[in-house]
């Protein structure tokens, strides 16, 4: 099941990094840059999943995760996880 998530969150960064690619050679900015971010979601992997766009454009971001993804008894590994695709993103 984790192997699964993670080829998931896998194809979901790989996705937005073509996303990235693509909008840097698209006419004109797609958003201007905030000064900060605040990224709020509801489970850890939902950055991953939805958000990497928006996390490589933005230098400034933090997250806020509402829960700790706790529904099978994983919370502490899926909060691991948010810590490190955190410091993978730099956040």
């Amino acid at each position: 099941m984790l192997l699964v998530w993670g080829l998931y969150s896998l194809l979901a960064y790989l996705l937005g990094l073509l996303l990235v690619a693509v909008l840097q050679y698209a006419k004109g900015p797609v958003a201007p840059a905030a000064d900060a971010v605040l990224l709020v979601i509801a489970h850890p992997d939902d950055e991953s999943m939805f958000f990497v766009p928006t996390i490589l454009l933005q230098s400034n971001i933090s997250i806020l995760c509402l829960s700790n993804g706790d529904y099978d008894g994983l919370g502490i590994v899926r909060e691991s996880e948010l810590q490190r695709a955190s410091e993978h993103f730099g956040i």
